[in-house]
């Protein structure tokens, strides 16, 4: 899989995989937290434009890939606001 596929185009990965790249999803928000906030807005526009541009695309628009679009922008702000908090 590459940058701009998802990680459901070739059908659903194991339970295993899928759960880490769901961590790494959460620990990119988290560092994207400790970016000033102009740019952390600026990875979160890149990484909305990331999934829009290319992995619904790349597999033409089926709903598993928007809802695997969903859970990965959904984890990483769940990363993003537990980091934020965290710092608090």
């Amino acid at each position: 899989m590459g940058l701009t596929v998802s990680d459901l185009c070739a059908g659903f990965p194991d339970l295993f995989d899928y759960g880490l790249r769901q961590i790494a999803h959460m620990a990119l928000g988290a560092v994207a937290s400790l970016l000033p906030n102009p740019l952390a807005t600026v990875v979160g526009v890149l990484w909305l434009g990331k999934e829009l541009g290319g992995d619904l695309p790349g597999c033409g628009w089926v709903t598993t890939v928007w809802l695997d679009s969903a859970a990965d922008l959904a984890f990483g702000a769940g990363g993003f606001i537990a980091m934020q908090r965290w710092r608090q």
